[in-house]
């Protein structure tokens, strides 16, 4: 395990892998829980993609409209957005 600072909060979190690239970490505090797109910060094309919702400031503003709709989905299509959850888990985790 490796401990790496998020670029954003200073959050000391553990990695089990740490990328050789330029990419400033971010942890998942400062990410949507959902999609994982960063929260609330200027990317480096000068937009804020990842606006947090009014309603839950621990998810996207796409997401939450997302969730929302949860409830309408299709049971086939729940299960395949779990299991894509789930099969990206492990790559996020702290």
């Amino acid at each position: 395990m490796t401990i790496v600072l998020c670029s954003l909060c200073g959050q000391s979190c553990e990695k089990k892998f740490v990328s050789d690239n330029d990419v400033p970490f971010v942890c998942r505090t400062c990410r949507c829980v959902d999609c994982q797109i960063v929260l609330g910060s200027v990317c480096a094309c000068g937009e804020r993609h990842g606006e947090p919702s009014s309603e839950d400031s621990t998810v996207c503003e796409y997401c939450a409209e997302l969730r929302k709709k949860i409830p309408n989905l299709d049971a086939e299509f729940a299960k395949v957005r779990e299991l894509a959850l789930k099969d990206e888990a492990d790559l996020y985790d702290d």
